[in-house]
C-alpha cells in the first residue's frame, strides 16, 4: 500500500500513565477505500510483529467516515482526507520511552516486519 499517509505523535509518560503502559504513540493513516481488506490483513500481520517483539499493547481503529460536528475538525478533514479514503488509527502502548526504543530497535532487525511497513 505504497502512497499512503502515515503521521504519528508520540505522547510522553507524563501526560498519560494508564496500566497499559506509561508511554503511547498515535499514528494515523489515510487508506484508499479500495485497500480496506488489505488494510486489515497489513495490520493483523503488524500486530503479532509488536507483540512478538514486547509490546505491552496495541490497538486499531477504522474512523467513521467523513462526518464532522459544527465548530470541530473531523481527523479527515485535519489530514486532507479525500471521499475515497478511510482514515485508521493505532495506538501503541510501551511500559516508557526506553521500553520503545528497544522494541524499535528489535523491529528495524527483522526484515519480515520491515517489508510489512514497506506495503
Amino acid at each position: 500500500m505504497k502512497g499512503d499517509s502515515r503521521n504519528h505523535v508520540a505522547m510522553d509518560e507524563k501526560s498519560i500513565g494508564s496500566e497499559a503502559g506509561s508511554y503511547v504513540q498515535l499514528y494515523m493513516y489515510r487508506v484508499p477505500k479500495k485497500n480496506h481488506d488489505a488494510m486489515l490483513a497489513l495490520e493483523r500481520r503488524i500486530d503479532e510483529g509488536w507483540k512478538k517483539h514486547g509490546i505491552l499493547h496495541s490497538e486499531f481503529f477504522q474512523l467513521t467516515p467523513h462526518e464532522n460536528v459544527k465548530g470541530f475538525t473531523s481527523f479527515a478533514e485535519r489530514l486532507s482526507a479525500r471521499q475515497d479514503e478511510e482514515i485508521w488509527v493505532e495506538i501503541q502502548h510501551y511500559k516508557n520511552r526506553e521500553h520503545r526504543d528497544e522494541i524499535f530497535e528489535a523491529i528495524r532487525k527483522d526484515v519480515p516486519m520491515l517489508q510489512l511497513f514497506g506495503q
